[in-house]
This record gives C-alpha cells, structure tokens and sequence, in this order.
C-alpha cells in the first residue's frame, strides 16, 4: 500500500509509462493491482509493478522493459526464523554506510533493493545469479571478505568467458 503513490507517479505518469511500453492497461483498486492486456505485455508490466512495490524506483524499475535484464527476489521469510534474525542478515547485505551492497551493485552491474522482508535485484541473468549467490552467501553467515572475493572471481570468470 505504502507504494501506490510511487506506482502511480506525479499526474499518473509512471502508471501511464508502464502501459504504453508494455500495452497494457493497469487498474489500481484499494491497493490491488489488475494488469489487462496481451500475455507478454502482462508478465513485463507484472514485473515492473511487482520491482516498484519492492522498493526500486521507477527509472530503475523500468530497465525491466529491456529483455536482457530480468528481476529476482529473496523473500527472507522463508530463510530466518524471527524478526531479528532477520533485520541482522539484511543489516549483512546492506553493509556499514550500504558499503556492501553498493560493492555488489558496481560489481555484478545490478541494483539490490533491501525492503521490508526481501531483497530483490535487477539485472542482466549473469548479473543477478553472482548477486543472488553473493547475498545468499553473507545471509548463511560467510564473511564480507570471503564473500568480496567471491564475487570478484566469479565476475572475472565471466569476463573471460565473454573475450
């Protein structure tokens, strides 16, 4: 509910965004979100709502319209056991001053949004999966620095792979 208004946008215009790119038609009712319109405009408008509604904001939700990125999303209810546990693993992720975070983001070229009780990630597929595995990683309890590493071989690795 608390991002409705973002969804929405000044004078309806992330709203009217989203259906022109994806030929859509998008109602917004006490919260609930309808998505008309042709399958594939439906499932691109879907994930640029579903990015929206974690967080991202809008210029980055809209990357989603490109083919080649793709959105993932970590629901840690599924992996903690309490609220606190919780809040310390995303406290992980985030990092002092959002260090760690940013330090993903720049190396795997994605943007990680921390809100409410998951993480969600935008990005190309390569991108995402060494992000996905990364956070994985610092919330099972790995250290920043093995973690660090980690990514910096794994995004190495898929440079070679591509020169």
């Amino acid at each position: 509910m608390d991002r409705v208004g973002v969804l929405i946008g000044v004078k309806g215009s992330v709203k009217k965004t989203i259906e022109e790119k994806t030929n859509t038609k998008i109602t917004i009712s006490d919260g609930d979100v309808t998505i008309d319109g042709d399958p594939l405009g439906i499932l691109k408008a879907r994930d640029v709502v579903i990015a929206i509604a974690r967080g991202f904001n809008p210029e980055i939700a809209f990357k989603l319209f490109d083919d080649d990125n793709v959105l993932d999303i970590i629901n840690l209810r599924e992996i903690t056991s309490s609220e606190r546990e919780m809040i310390r693993k995303k406290g992980r992720v985030i990092g002092k001053n959002g260090r760690t975070r940013e330090f993903i983001e720049n190396m795997t070229n994605t943007y990680i949004s921390v809100y409410g009780k998951t993480i969600a990630i935008i990005g190309s597929y390569e991108g995402v999966e060494i992000a996905r595995n990364a956070i994985m990683k610092l919330i099972d309890g790995m250290s920043h620095s093995s973690v660090y590493r980690f990514i910096e071989k794994e995004v190495a690795e898929l440079k070679s792979n591509f020169f």
